[in-house]
This record gives structure tokens, C-alpha cells and sequence, in this order.
């Protein structure tokens, strides 16, 4: 069953320009009031700022879900590390912004597909999971084309790609049927 979530990168202020705490809590409010209970987030998103603001907001609301991300290093968006260090870190830092002890859903923020292929950051998010640090574990991935080295992952439960009315690559590959056959949830960003 589908869900409609909120994309939480606007609201750390820097990617789309200032947004004011005010604007970004009745933001956050109306979305919860109005049944959304899906929210993605990331570490950089404002350099951790879009994290605060819903763990402020949604400290632990137990129908909601909390999806962050890791691997980029700025939120410019050039460097990454995939490393078990910078991954954990990453993660504890969310944990903290969050005020949550786990995480919903934690995901691989657009590796290349020779990350996906090396395995390392997938054995990382394995032990985060085994560690009960987070839920369910997978990868946001930077093109589509990447789909098949992620799911060959077998604890990839959830890949978020880009799917919207003008650019339905994900269905046209087979993407959609091959998660579903794994029982992978699908996250559709820039659904506009």
C-alpha cells in the first residue's frame, strides 16, 4: 500500500534558500495533521538542521516513519564516503538530531554503482541493523541504472528512486516487478 511522505531537504534551508524555523514547524505540523507519517530526511540536508526540526516535531510518534540517508559529505553534493566509520558516524549523529534510539529506515544516499558492487557499505548498515540501530536498511539511488547491483543486496528492503509522470524508467526497466518479487519497498523521490 502507498503512502504519500515528506521530503524534508527544503527545510534545512540552504538547497532551495532560507526557510525560517516558523515556516519549516508549520510545515511539519500541517503535513502530520493532515496524515502524513512518512518522512525523508538526511544528515546534510542543512547540515543536520532538517533533522532537528523533526526530531523537535515528531520526536516519537509511533506511526511514523523516519528514512535518512548517508554517504555524502557536504550537502553541495560532491564528495561522499561510504566508509563503516563516516556511516556510523553519520547514523549516530542522525540518531541524535532525530531522539530516536533507531531508525526507521536507513539508506545509502546515491553510491556509485562500484560502492553497490564492493559490498562494504551494505556489510555496514547489516551490523547497524544486527545492532538494533536501525529497522530496514537500503539504498536512495543516484540513476536508476544502478537498480540490479543494489538489489542483489539481500537485505535491500527499500530503494528510493525517481519516479514521477515524466520519467518512469523505474517501471520501463522492470525496477517496480523485481522489488515487489523481493518484497523491497519502492520510495519515489521528485514524484513532482
Amino acid at each position: 500500500m502507498g503512502q504519500i511522505g515528506f521530503g524534508t531537504w527544503p527545510l534545512g534551508g540552504q538547497a532551495y534558500g532560507p526557510v525560517a524555523t516558523e515556516t519549516a514547524v508549520a510545515a511539519l505540523t500541517t503535513s502530520l495533521d493532515s496524515g502524513i507519517r512518512l518522512f525523508d530526511t538526511a544528515n546534510i540536508y542543512g547540515d543536520g538542521r532538517a533533522e532537528e526540526l523533526i526530531g523537535r516535531i515528531i520526536p516519537k510518534i509511533s506511526n511514523t516513519l523516519i528514512v535518512s540517508k548517508a554517504g555524502y559529505l557536504t550537502e553541495s553534493g560532491g564528495e561522499q564516503s561510504f566508509s563503516a566509520s563516516h556511516l556510523r558516524n553519520a547514523l549516530e549523529g542522525s540518531l541524535r538530531r532525530l531522539r530516536r534510539d533507531e531508525l526507521d529506515i536507513f539508506l545509502l544516499h546515491s553510491p556509485p554503482e562500484e560502492v553497490l558492487n564492493a559490498g562494504d557499505a551494505f556489510e555496514t548498515l547489516d551490523r547497524m541493523r544486527e545492532e538494533g540501530l536501525v529497522k530496514r536498511t537500503g539504498v536512495s539511488l543516484r540513476t536508476v541504472d544502478s537498480w540490479n547491483a543494489a538489489l542483489k543486496w539481500p537485505h535491500c528492503e527499500v530503494v528510493e528512486v525517481i519516479l514521477n509522470l515524466l520519467d518512469q524508467r523505474p517501471i520501463d526497466v522492470g525496477l517496480l516487478d523485481r522489488a515487489t518479487e523481493l518484497n523491497a519497498t519502492v520510495i519515489a523521490r521528485v514524484p513532482l
